[in-house]
């Protein structure tokens, strides 16, 4: 069963940065492009079948399963008292909602090992069609169409186009994700995750990844960069102090942001009400159910609310209650009680999804979190060796 884990994070790492060239560049029918987008996600959802059971047979199952399972619980809540009348619609809920924390847990209760070959061959032509993004919007062509085809990939997923990008549209960088909010999380995250021994080709990723997450134009991944400098300045635990300080930012931001007028500042507004509005749930502990809260609601759904809109944690919050509440407690909790690397991405996560509904997308953090624990054939087989020898010398 790790096996099948494996290849199926392998398909999902894969998927998750070419999907859309693929679709655009080979101009797929939406059928084919449907299909891509299932198996892109055939990780995630086979996480969410698998990972409680997997959990729950370890010896000393972690703290973030009892999380997970309150989680699952309101999901289930949230289904009965919520307002989808579609199958797809809801698949993307489940996947928005459990996908991350699913993925999460299944890589903190496995010791997985990604062929870094693999990894960096990916994510060097992940940066190289980055740059040649930036190339065309130096030159004043539109990458996105000329290139990647993204009106013929829109239609054929069936998503919304034309989507305005704010005060810097002309040149903020969108990558093959084609959207540079997402791409702005995405860099963020894989510019945390990435090491190498060389420190020239350290350097060099840091100081190229740097200026393409600058150029997204993304305020959530000049959130995250906040976080990456108090955890690079100070430790891991002090960043998740931070991120757990952030829940009052709209609160102090709101008076300054009323101050000034500006579309680009409006934009921030909005994601600061989402927001606001979903601690509103008083009058409805167990959520609003799902489809009725954040801005994937509105575009898929049938709702009108303005509850969550713009904000992952809104979104959940107002759609799942006071349970997702103290499911996402668990989680910090754990988070404070082991400080490594995979807790390190959480509280990326965790200053991400505040106040961006991208966020939530788990194909942003499958392959950071693959990139972890990625090793050269030669270093797992050397390590592999070391037991045997070890477990013979003993004997």
């Amino acid at each position: 069963m790790k096996i099948f884990f494996k290849y199926a994070i392998y398909l999902s790492v894969f998927l998750s940065l070419w999907v859309n060239p693929i679709i655009g560049i080979f101009t797929l029918p939406s059928s084919a492009a449907v299909l891509l987008v299932v198996l892109r996600d055939l990780a995630v959802f086979t996480s969410i079948v698998l990972t409680i059971p997997l959990a729950l047979s370890k010896k000393e199952p972690p703290i973030e399963l009892i999380g997970l399972i309150l989680i699952y619980i309101s999901v289930l809540i949230s289904s009965i008292i919520g307002n989808i009348d579609n199958l797809s619609t809801y698949m993307v809920f489940i996947r928005n909602y459990l996908g991350f924390f699913t993925i999460y847990v299944l890589f903190r209760i496995n010791n997985f090992s990604f062929n870094r070959v693999f990894i960096t061959t990916n994510l060097v032509f992940f940066l190289l069609l980055a740059i040649l993004e930036l190339l065309y919007i130096v030159t004043g062509n539109d990458f996105m169409n000329d290139v990647l085809n993204k009106h013929h990939i829109d239609q054929a997923k069936g998503v919304m186009s034309n989507i305005d990008l704010g005060l810097f549209s002309s040149f903020r960088l969108g990558t093959s994700l084609l959207s540079p909010s997402q791409a702005g999380i995405f860099l963020v995250a894989i510019l945390y995750s990435y090491s190498v021994e060389k420190r020239f080709f350290q350097i060099t990723f840091n100081f190229v990844t740097l200026v393409l997450i600058l150029l997204t134009v993304s305020k959530t991944a000049f959130l995250m960069l906040s976080v990456l400098i108090i955890r690079k300045l100070f430790n891991m635990r002090l960043a998740l102090v931070a991120c757990i300080g952030f829940l009052i930012l709209p609160y102090l931001a709101d008076g300054i942001v009323n101050m000034i007028e500006g579309r680009h500042i409006s934009s921030i507004k909005v994601h600061f009400s989402g927001y606001v509005e979903a601690w509103r749930i008083v009058d409805h502990p167990f959520g609003l159910g799902l489809g009725n809260s954040g801005t994937v609601a509105r575009t898929l759904g049938n709702s009108t609310s303005t509850v969550g809109m713009e904000s992952g944690f809104g979104s959940a919050l107002g759609s799942l209650g006071v349970p997702f509440l103290i499911a996402l407690l668990f989680f910090v909790i754990a988070a404070f009680s082991k400080p490594d690397k995979l807790a390190g991405l959480f509280c990326l996560f965790f200053a991400a999804f505040l106040f961006n509904e991208n966020a939530l997308s788990p194909h942003l953090w499958i392959f950071p979190m693959a990139m972890l624990y990625s090793k050269l054939e030669s270093e797992t087989n050397d390590k592999q060796f070391k037991k045997v020898e070890t477990k013979r010398d003993a004997a």
